[in-house]
């Protein structure tokens, strides 16, 4: 029973995120924790949406050359902030 009330929640998500391009995450977490633990939902979470945005990317794949230079800062970028530096700092000393 559970795992058919999983794959309608999966379902629904994933029409959403269809639909959308966001919330896969937001509709299924609250949801599914209702029956399963953190512990079996993350790992599985995170597989199911790395398919699926994988997926994704294939097929607007024609598209990243003209997006690119938005994404590249976001990619790039916050690793090298001065605050992302100092914020590891701070908290390997504490």
């Amino acid at each position: 029973m559970d795992l058919v009330v999983l794959v309608l929640i999966t379902f629904v998500a994933a029409t959403v995120n269809g639909a959308l391009g966001y919330g896969f995450s937001s509709i299924t977490v609250p949801v599914a924790l209702l029956f399963y633990t953190n512990r079996i939902l993350n790992p599985a979470l995170v597989l199911v949406e790395l398919v699926i945005n994988g997926y994704v990317l294939f097929i607007n794949r024609k598209s990243i050359p003209s997006i690119w230079w938005r994404v590249a800062p976001i990619l790039i970028g916050p690793p090298r902030s001065p605050y992302t530096a100092f914020s590891r700092y701070s908290i390997s000393r504490s």
